[in-house]
């Protein structure tokens, strides 16, 4: 009688089962070692330098959390800033719950957003120019502009949206007006 290879409940011979079982479970610990630790640590050093260089306006970061098995997202202590130093937007935490069903959906579908302590000044320069209006990005030359097709907006679902103490301050540096609304 001759004798047949160990194997597995697949009919796998038992070295392939393992060194499948080696190879997942190598994917599944770069996963987590890649969203626990190194997305977060990348993205708190770029994000500040990327925000600057495309809006041209210093940012800082706290820390960045980031759960790969739940998708949820934290950071703190984020602050966007005009050139001059005057505060612009920012926020003391913010904890985004992203949610798998996005994939099947194919749309941004966020569980919640909660945001802690958010801060936005709206300011309207003496020439009339609303600081907002720069985080747009630069308008482009309208004798080199060519009339393209809109793109569609991406799709978005939010669960829920959680606002606390957030605070908005409005300038009009024509008129001279300032107002502060606090504890939103």
């Amino acid at each position: 009688m001759e004798k047949k290879p160990a194997s597995t409940l697949l009919g796998l011979p038992r070295k392939l089962a393992l060194i499948g079982a080696a190879t997942v479970a190598a994917l599944v610990l770069l996963y987590t070692v890649g969203g626990f630790v190194l997305l977060p640590w990348y993205a708190q050093r770029e994000l500040p330098r990327l925000l600057e260089q495309q809006l041209h306006r210093p940012a800082k970061i706290g820390a960045i959390r980031f759960n790969p098995f739940t998708l949820t997202l934290e950071a703190d202590d984020f602050a966007l800033t005009e050139q001059d130093g005057r505060p612009l937007v920012s926020f003391k935490r913010a904890l985004i719950d992203l949610e798998w069903r996005s994939i099947a959906q194919r749309a941004v579908v966020l569980g919640a957003i909660r945001l802690q302590t958010p801060a936005v000044h709206i300011g309207i320069a003496a020439d009339g120019s609303l600081n907002l209006a720069a985080l747009g990005g630069k308008k482009a030359d309208a004798a080199q502009a060519q009339p393209a097709k809109p793109a569609s907006p991406p799709r978005v679902a939010i669960g829920e949206l959680d606002i606390s103490n957030g605070s908005l301050s409005f300038a009009d540096e024509r008129v001279g007006y300032k107002n502060r609304f606090e504890e939103l």
